[in-house]
């Protein structure tokens, strides 16, 4: 049998700790249930034994006290019989009752054996209700239970056959992890690649990077931009821009890279190219953006490589003006990509906001339009995040919706100063200070 890889242990471990927090709360759901049940019938038991006391008769319990009757001398029915006639005409003969006729101990013994009986009885359907109350509640349970467990499988399966659609790329890290690497079981960190590829044939760097950390423990997501102008050692190729890890080692080597320059453990990653981004936008119906009047003309100008390359009519999606606009894909991406507007700072800070739209647009979305966007864009995403892991992320998306997002960026404000390396501008960072406060941001 082959060794299982660290990746795997890992996703296996996961796996493992997922079904025992799922058992967990199966198990204080199951407790809570047979609580709330035992206190409801102690309720009924006391509520059917008031009722039964109720009906006893007001000497029960009392001891029974024999009557002494005087032995009298048994007379003989001397009155003549009485002639009547019934209803056919016909005679009859019938002795007149008598009416001071005395109580035989016979009499007082039924009396006695009447109140045992009835005692007896009570006591009897006390126990049958008990019995038929307990297997009612307990029918009632298993069907809530097999109706649960039935949902939650339909709805496992049916998440899992849409999120199959993703290109899935197996990811193993074939490289120790440096020393002081952020790493805690309560935060995943997932890597959102934006490559500038235009077609499937070109080599292409990494032309937006988003580091999304979801943090089960203080209940917030947090989005950390990494600027592609920051100036870091990648293995094996030396000092140069951090986006040109990407095209020398795609996904991998990025990764690395950022794991051993900021000590950020990266889980798994996502990535997308221009034409994946510009289908994603116009699943969701576009995205609401403002934009000004300087913004226009470039993002007018990016629209404009788009149509040139996709064969568009010229001047297909030109924007007049600006203001709080719906951008559409092509749109959408000409605005992440303005570089001549300030720097690469507001460049980042576009691209965070272009997303915090995608996710607010997401939000809207019935359940019906998420299916469908799902079936959209889920073939245009290449993911390392395997097949079930993201049928249980899609799955607490449901919660994720309700944490808290914030936007931060690498380097962070006063971290960093501008150099010039073979006439290329550059960000000089301070790696100590930018690690810290990503830890402050992100797992405190």
């Amino acid at each position: 049998m082959a060794q299982l890889s660290e990746e795997e242990k890992e996703i296996i471990r996961k796996a493992k700790e997922i079904k025992r927090k799922v058992e967990e709360e199966k198990e204080q759901e199951r407790i809570r249930v047979q609580e709330e049940l035992q206190r409801k019938r102690e309720q009924d038991l006391r509520r059917d034994i008031e009722e039964d006391v109720d009906r006893l008769p007001e000497d029960y319990g009392e001891p029974v006290k024999k009557k002494v009757v005087k032995k009298q001398p048994q007379k003989k029915y001397t009155e003549k019989p009485k002639e009547r006639t019934n209803e056919n005409g016909q005679r009859s003969t019938e002795y007149m009752e008598r009416k001071d006729r005395p109580i035989s101990k016979k009499t007082s013994k039924q009396n006695v054996n009447s109140q045992g009986n009835t005692r007896k009885r009570t006591e009897e359907v006390v126990i049958i209700k008990k019995k038929k109350r307990k297997h009612r509640i307990l029918r009632k349970l298993f069907w809530l239970l097999l109706f649960i467990g039935v949902v939650f499988g339909i709805l496992f399966f049916f998440v899992k056959s849409m999120v199959s659609k993703t290109n899935y790329e197996a990811f193993e890290k074939t490289y120790t992890e440096p020393v002081g690497i952020m790493k805690e079981k309560y935060v995943k960190n997932i890597l959102l690649i934006g490559s500038d590829e235009r077609d499937s044939s070109s080599t292409s760097r990494s032309d937006a990077m988003i580091i999304v950390s979801i943090n089960s423990k203080s209940k917030k997501i947090v989005m950390t931009s990494v600027l592609r102008d920051s100036y870091v050692n990648i293995p094996g190729h030396g000092q140069t821009r951090i986006n040109h890890a990407y095209q020398l080692g795609g996904a991998p080597l990025l990764i690395q890279t950022i794991e051993e320059n900021f000590k950020i453990s990266i889980d798994n990653y996502v990535k997308v190219d221009f034409f994946s981004f510009i289908e994603i936008i116009d699943c969701v119906g576009g995205v609401e953006i403002n934009v000004t009047n300087e913004e226009v003309q470039y993002i007018n100008l990016y629209v404009n490589e788009i149509n040139t390359l996709t064969g568009a009519p010229e001047g297909d999606g030109f924007l007049s003006e600006g203001g709080a606009l719906t951008l559409t894909g092509k749109q959408a991406l000409g605005y992440s990509r303005i570089r001549y507007i300030g720097s690469d700072f507001q460049r980042t800070e576009r691209q965070r906001v272009v997303l915090m739209a995608l996710l607010e647009s997401i939000q809207k979305s019935g359940l019906s339009q998420i299916g469908n966007i799902m079936d959209v864009v889920l073939p245009d995403i290449t993911t390392s995040i395997t097949d079930n892991e993201m049928t249980w992320l899609a799955l607490k998306s449901v919660f994720y919706l309700g944490y808290d997002i914030e936007q931060n960026r690498i380097p962070m404000d006063n971290t960093w100063s501008n150099i010039t390396i073979n006439g290329q501008e550059m960000l000089q960072i301070d790696f100590n200070a930018n690690i810290e406060g990503f830890r402050k941001a992100v797992y405190e």
